[in-house]
């Protein structure tokens, strides 16, 4: 056991990430499905299908269309399209039912989301202690302070709560609810999602210790923990090196002393 940070390499900090992923996704899975549960999200998505549907057969015309569809359309369907479309723009129960099961989709993918990654990510490690989660407990693995101390509970909270949840999944994530929902500003979204994911392979590549975004925020690193030493607190790091410095203060002392007495000799 030495002092020097033993950085977990690329492939089990990799492994360790794969079974964590599955972890947040089953978890998150359950969170949405008990919220949307609660919210009675099936009621509002059936109110919104059954107003469609009664446009549908007022007007006898299909009303959900992609852009090609409708540029198909001859000139008279393409009218009668647009007529029913506005009609329905103008009906403020069904505005406001489309408006519900949107709000209802960003806060059921938010809060179980956020299930999903406090569970295995902040809770579990506090009872497996070293920050270690499902994953890195499997391959050995220990989240510490970057002086190898022991990660704090509000470290812990950061690196999953900001780091993890907020910037790596969330934002990625309501990204692509959003292009998903409103279908706007496709290539920016695109683009900032795959802009975090290479940016934390590139940080786990290329840095000394092979730090993700999430390890920054919380000034924590992941290590082996067989080979790493890690402190209860400072206190005991500055102690264990000051007993230390004193050991090989006394071991070059007694060497000194030998060399003179051979010199003598």
């Amino acid at each position: 056991m030495i002092t020097d940070l033993q950085p977990a390499s690329f492939m089990k900090r990799f492994s360790a990430f794969l079974l964590d992923i599955i972890m947040i996704v089953i978890v998150s899975t359950g969170g949405a499905l008990l919220l949307s549960t609660i919210v009675n999200f099936d009621k509002h998505v059936d109110k919104v299908t059954e107003r469609i549907h009664y446009y549908e057969e007022t007007y006898d015309l299909k009303v959900l269309r992609t852009q090609e569809e409708v540029d198909a359309l001859s000139e008279e369907e393409k009218a009668k399209y647009e007529e029913v479309n506005n009609i329905m723009l103008n009906d403020k129960e069904y505005i406001n039912d489309i408006h519900m099961v949107y709000s209802l989709v960003y806060v059921i993918i938010v809060f179980g989301v956020l299930l999903g990654v406090i569970i295995p990510e902040f809770i579990i490690p506090l009872f497996f202690k070293n920050g270690q989660t499902l994953g890195k407990k499997a391959f050995g693995l220990v989240v510490i302070k970057n002086n190898g101390v022991k990660a704090s509970q509000i470290q812990l909270l950061i690196r999953s709560l900001l780091g993890k949840y907020t910037i790596e999944i969330m934002i990625p994530v309501l990204s692509l609810v959003t292009l998903f929902l409103m279908g706007r500003f496709v290539i920016l979204w695109l683009l900032l999602a795959v802009l975090l994911i290479i940016t934390n392979i590139c940080l786990v590549i290329f840095t000394k210790n092979h730090t993700m975004i999430h390890d920054i925020f919380s000034f924590t690193v992941v290590c082996n923990k067989e080979t790493q030493m890690i402190f209860n607190s400072e206190s005991e790091l500055l102690q264990y090196k000051k007993d230390k410095h004193l050991d090989e203060v006394a071991h070059d002392y007694e060497y000194k002393v030998s060399d003179d007495k051979k010199s003598e000799v």
